[in-house]
This record gives structure tokens, C-alpha cells and sequence, in this order.
């Protein structure tokens, strides 16, 4: 039996803080190929489609496509804030190689920020 990704209150919150509700969006976590680091989440704001799973709080709504649903098996969707920045995360110990792609990093970017992370300038 699969079991469905959590979200925090703490990630229902921010939502709601933002109001997503509000412009009908949802927030939407994918599991999407390529890149770097093989997969890698997206997450954005978007609306809700037929097949998504929908978990919904506080009158909030996070979505989760059907074909990244086994990838996101009893992860943990939060929301933290830390000296760097906020930002949503997903704590999933079944793949941890997944890497989340920042929506303010275009792909490129992003795997080069990965390498130099990592100590690597390289491919």
C-alpha cells in the first residue's frame, strides 16, 4: 500500500499567508527528470488537475500529480525559514538523491550551483 506524502501545518500556513486559496492556485510538487542530479522536485503554485492528489488544510490545497506519487511515498512537505532564505522542502528518505530545484534558479544555473556546492566545477 502506498502511502501519501504529509504536509506539515507549517507549509498550510505559509499557503495560506500568501493566499494561494484565494487565487485558486494550489501548490504543486512533481517529480520531474534530467538536470544534474538525475530527478529532481518542482515545486510551483498551480491549479489542481482531475488526476492529482489533493491533501488539503486550512482551507489550502497541496497537489501531487500520479505519476510522481511513488516518488513522494511518505515524504514530509514543510516550510522553513532559515538565515538564507525560505523556502518549501521535502524530507523523503526513500530518495534522498532527489534534489529540489529552486524556482528562482533557471536549470543551468541550478546544476552548476550544485557542483559548486559539492566542491566539483566540473560536469
Amino acid at each position: 500500500m502506498q502511502l501519501p506524502p504529509k504536509v506539515t501545518d507549517r507549509a498550510f500556513a505559509r499557503l495560506a499567508e500568501i493566499g494561494a486559496a484565494g487565487q485558486g492556485q494550489a501548490l504543486r510538487i512533481a517529480v520531474e527528470g534530467g538536470g544534474c542530479s538525475g530527478f529532481q522536485y518542482e515545486i510551483e503554485l498551480d491549479s489542481a488537475k482531475a488526476d492529482d492528489l489533493v491533501l488539503e488544510s486550512q482551507g489550502e490545497k497541496v497537489v501531487v500529480d500520479a505519476v510522481s506519487l511513488p516518488f513522494l511515498e511518505n515524504a514530509v512537505i514543510d516550510f522553513t525559514e532559515e538565515l538564507i532564505g525560505a523556502r518549501f522542502t521535502i524530507e523523503n528518505q526513500r530518495y534522498r538523491q532527489l534534489r529540489l530545484r529552486h524556482l528562482v534558479f533557471n536549470v543551468s544555473r541550478h546544476c552548476l550551483w550544485m557542483r559548486l556546492a559539492k566542491g566539483r566545477t566540473g560536469s
